[in-house]
């Protein structure tokens, strides 16, 4: 089962430095710039997107992961990221008890309830970069 997680703030949401009000074409990964508290607490963000994808007119940066593990007693994730250049890292965070992940059908369930070795995509809201430069397509 393939699971998506919706990060829509990972540390404090700083407003975009530059968001184009129209996009003649879709920003990549290397035309993000990560703010520094982002980059601060996640210092492997910029080689861990994937690709930047649009949805309900955000901007998402997409990056993939597996479940290690999740212990609800501590809140501790720990998940494989996959990196742009096909290898994985480990990474821990911490996740709140009401902490969800949505399902490929649209239904929403926790974190903690995910079987070990799931994949998930995660979304991390634009809030969290700022678009510094769109090659027209």
């Amino acid at each position: 089962m393939k699971l998506t997680a919706y990060l829509r703030s990972l540390a404090v949401v700083i407003p975009a430095v530059l968001m184009p009000t129209s996009l003649t074409a879709a920003p990549s990964c290397g035309d993000i710039h990560w703010n520094d508290d982002v980059l601060a607490q996640y210092p492997d963000v910029e080689l861990g997107c994937l690709e930047i994808v649009v949805q309900d007119d955000q901007l998402l940066a997409r990056f993939e992961a597996r479940l290690v593990r999740a212990r609800r007693s501590n809140g501790e994730v720990t998940v494989s990221l996959k990196l742009s250049n096909g290898n994985y890292v480990d990474r821990t965070f911490h996740a709140s008890p009401t902490f969800r992940v949505v399902t490929a059908s649209g239904s929403k369930m926790s974190i903690f309830e995910i079987d070990r070795g799931e994949t998930l995509d995660i979304l991390i809201s634009g809030n969290n970069f700022s678009v510094v430069s769109v090659n027209d397509a």
